[in-house]
């Protein structure tokens, strides 16, 4: 009878043993689990701030672009107010031309 609960407590310590074996391989594959998403995780955090940076230029230029797009536009209506003064004063001197050649004609 001792000798069966000695062999029983044997059986249970092997059981405890090998559970405790069987937990550390678990631990050491998750320990590798990490370390492995912890390079993938590193790539995503460097990857999600290039793309914030890159966003921070985008609207950068956006807005660059956006400036000189109504600089060209107020450009455009400078332009078209000089051409529309020299077409006037290009008018009137050709009245005044005509009204002196005709006095002078007749």
């Amino acid at each position: 009878m001792v000798m069966g609960a000695v062999k029983a407590r044997q059986n249970e310590m092997l059981k405890v043993e090998q559970s405790l074996a069987e937990l550390a391989r678990l631990f050491q594959d998750l320990d590798t689990l990490v370390v492995q998403d912890g390079v993938v995780m590193a790539r995503i955090e460097e990857q999600t701030y290039q793309a914030n940076e890159d966003l921070s230029k985008g609207n950068v230029e956006l807005s660059d672009a956006q400036k000189k797009a109504l600089s060209r536009r107020k450009n455009k209506w400078r332009l078209f107010w000089v051409v529309l003064v020299i077409l006037i004063i290009i008018a009137v001197a050709l009245v005044i031309w005509k009204k002196l050649v005709v006095d002078k004609g007749q």
